[in-house]
């Protein structure tokens, strides 16, 4: 999947199997990223909470730090959204070739997270590449239209 929108084929995503110290050395070095994928009806109210905190408190964020919102339109795509997150946040040094992921990050310059999100939708290689490679793996994974 990221490798066909411009991932330098010296990157990878690897299953991390567990916390503990010997599962983590597991993991091939460096590690730039740790997607975390968890159910998120679970945690809704708890992130509510911290969500209105942080609203009231203000929150300095670095200018160098990808963040984008992921927007309902984009239905059940937490995968392909914590993959972008890893990615953005990386991108300089992985060094990204020209593709469609190059593209998606120049065009989010100067965009709230809120405006990146729903920029999102308009990227059909994206999603296209990332459905194709989610119905080729071990998993059914559902369609990004449903409810997760």
């Amino acid at each position: 999947f990221m490798h066909r929108l411009g991932v330098p084929e010296a990157c990878e995503f690897v299953d991390v199997w567990g916390l503990d110290d010997e599962l983590l050395a597991m993991v091939p070095q460096p590690c730039l990223a740790l997607v975390l994928l968890y159910p998120s009806k679970n945690i809704s109210s708890k992130r509510s909470h911290l969500h209105a905190r942080v609203e009231a408190a203000g929150q300095v964020v670095s200018p160098d730090l990808f963040y984008m919102k992921q927007v309902d339109e984009s239905g059940s795509a937490c995968g392909t959204i914590a993959t972008i997150h890893a990615l953005g946040n990386t991108r300089q040094r992985i060094g990204l070739n020209a593709g469609p992921l190059s593209d998606f990050f120049s065009g989010c310059s100067g965009k709230s997270p809120e405006q990146i999100g729903a920029a999102l939708l308009e990227q059909d290689a994206l999603f296209e590449s990332s459905e194709s490679s989610a119905a080729s793996g071990q998993t059914a994974t559902p369609d990004r239209h449903d409810s997760t």
